[in-house]
C-alpha cells in the first residue's frame, strides 16, 4: 500500500493534464510563482553557490563532484522555503478547488455522503480555524525544514531523511482540512493520526515534495499535487473507513 501511495503524486500530475477545465485558475498564481522561483534561484547561484561549496569543504566534504551536487541540492531546497510561503498564499484555494472537485468526479463525496452520512466538510470544523491552521502549518514546515536542513550533508541518504520527514508534514498539511471526517479536528488528534499512519503519509508527501524541487517547473507541481492529495485522501477513506463510521462527523454531531 505504501509503495503504491509514492505514484499518486505522478498520477495527480497525469490527472490535472487531463481535466483542462481546471487549468484556468491555476494559470495566474503559477507563473507567478515560477517568476519569483526562477529569479531565487538565479541569484542563489550568483551569490551563494561559492560561500557554500567553501563551507563544506572547510567540513571536510572534499570528495569532487559530490561537495557540488550537495550544494546544488541545499540551493533547490533553499529556494523552496520561501517558494512554501509564497506559495501557499497563492495555491490555498486553488489547491482545495481542485481537491474537491476530483472527489466529486471520482464519486468519493457521494459514497460519504451515503455510506457514512457526512454531506461535507464543514467548514466550522476546520482545526483551529482556517487562517490559524494556515500560519501554524506553514511556520512548522519552514521551521522543520530548517532543522534537518544539516542532514544533508549525509549524502544521498540525508536526502531521502529530509525529503521523509518533510514529505510527511507537507501530506498532513495537504490533508489537515479534511482530516476531520476521522473524528480529528484539533492539531494534536490530526498529529496523532497522521503518526499513526506515518509510513504512508512519509511515502506520497516525500515525493510530492521532491517534485516541488524540480528546478523551473516545481512550482507547477504544488498545483498537480491538490489532484494527488484528493487520490491520497481516497485511499485514506479505504484504509481508515472504520474510524469514519466511528469517530468521524456523526459523533461530532452528538457532541
Amino acid at each position: 500500500m505504501c509503495g503504491l501511495m509514492c505514484f499518486l503524486p505522478v498520477r495527480g500530475f497525469f490527472g490535472f493534464l487531463s481535466e483542462p477545465h481546471l487549468y484556468p485558475d491555476a494559470i495566474v498564481p503559477y507563473l507567478i510563482l515560477l517568476f519569483l522561483a526562477v529569479v531565487m534561484l538565479v541569484l542563489l547561484f550568483m551569490f551563494a553557490f561559492t560561500p557554500q561549496l567553501d563551507f563544506l569543504d572547510k567540513h571536510g566534504l572534499h570528495v569532487p563532484g559530490l561537495n557540488i551536487v550537495v550544494v546544488v541540492l541545499l540551493i533547490f531546497m533553499e529556494v523552496t522555503l520561501p517558494t512554501i510561503v509564497i506559495g501557499k498564499a497563492l495555491f490555498d484555494t486553488v489547491v482545495h478547488s481542485i481537491m474537491n472537485h476530483v472527489m466529486e468526479d471520482r464519486g468519493l463525496k457521494a459514497r460519504l455522503k451515503n455510506e457514512f452520512g457526512i454531506d461535507d466538510v464543514a467548514e466550522e470544523d476546520l482545526v483551529d480555524g482556517k487562517i490559524c491552521q494556515g500560519i501554524m502549518f506553514t511556520l512548522l514546515r519552514l521551521a522543520v525544514m530548517l532543522l534537518t536542513l544539516p542532514i544533508n550533508d549525509l549524502p544521498i541518504l540525508g536526502t531521502v531523511l529530509w525529503l521523509l520527514v518533510n514529505g510527511w508534514l507537507y501530506a498532513w498539511d495537504l490533508l489537515s482540512d479534511y482530516l476531520s471526517i476521522f473524528g480529528h479536528t484539533t492539531a494534536c488528534e490530526q498529529a496523532g493520526y497522521s503518526y499513526q499512519h506515518r509510513i504512508t503519509f512519509a511515502s506520497f508527501g516525500a515525493i510530492a515534495l521532491a517534485l516541488t524541487l524540480i528546478p523551473f517547473v516545481g512550482p507547477f507541481f504544488f498545483i498537480t499535487n491538490a489532484y494527488g492529495g484528493a487520490l491520497f485522501f481516497e485511499s485514506l477513506v479505504q484504509i481508515s473507513k472504520d474510524e469514519v463510521v466511528r469517530g468521524g462527523y456523526k459523533s461530532l454531531e452528538e457532541q
